[in-house]
């Protein structure tokens, strides 16, 4: 994978963690009003059509234009991300747009969150979570993953729009998975238990776009936000 920055924490010997381990803090996150994105780790991944993904905030906003990559298996695509330790409480507000329309064309063009093992860089080991909302087969989808040992398992959900809040919260082994479209309130919608992720994670955001077709997705996120865990 190509590293844009290299900034890999240790991942911690034990499986587990007790519940009293450091949690996330508020100060974590970022309103995108920096354009130095200070703090933040960004990988671009394998592209496979010689193109370039770039990203850069603009009004307030990490703004990304992703070429084809995707994040299934141990393929990577963009990711941008902090080194968090214990639990953590972690949510983003992101729209998925195509480069000329509002929808967009390439297949599988995905963006959210992504929690991840950093001691899987530059193997085939891939360890993770995600839950990403865009295009997929020409509709709107929600996507949860999970990969474990390299091998990714999805499950597909309708999305009513491509601008949602997405969240993840992690208790121990348990990451519990949120949305939230504007006007509503945080909906529960899946959780996964995985003992085998430890308690220092990467924590942060994703885009991929292009499996089978060309790429096209432009990704909008308006912040990144910690709330105070316990």
């Amino acid at each position: 994978m190509k590293s844009i920055t290299a900034c890999v924490a240790p991942l911690v010997a034990s499986a587990t963690f007790a519940a009293a381990a450091l949690a996330a803090t508020p100060s974590l996150g970022d309103e995108f009003t920096d354009p130095s994105l200070s703090g933040w780790q960004a990988t671009t991944g394998e592209i496979t059509d010689g193109g370039t993904t770039t990203w850069a905030v603009e009004n307030g906003q990490l703004v990304v234009h992703v070429a084809q990559s995707s994040w299934v298996n141990a393929r990577h695509a963009f990711y941008l991300s902090k080194t968090v330790d214990g639990n953590f409480d972690v949510s983003t507000r992101v729209l998925t747009t195509g480069e000329h329309d509002r929808l967009p064309t390439g297949d599988w063009s995905l963006a959210g969150l992504l929690v991840r093992d950093p001691s899987a860089a530059e193997t085939p080991n891939e360890q993770w979570v995600g839950w990403t909302v865009g295009r997929v087969r020409r509709r709107n989808v929600l996507e949860r993953k999970t990969t474990q040992n390299g091998v990714s398992q999805l499950v597909l959900l309708p999305a009513s729009a491509l601008r949602v809040d997405l969240r993840i919260v992690r208790r121990g082994s348990s990451f519990t998975l949120y949305r939230r479209y504007a006007g509503q309130k945080w909906l529960k919608v899946y959780r996964y238990v995985r003992p085998d992720l430890g308690s220092t994670l990467q924590v942060g955001i994703d885009a991929q776009s292009g499996f089978g077709t060309g790429a096209d997705l432009v990704v909008r996120a308006d912040w990144v936000r910690f709330a105070p865990t316990q």
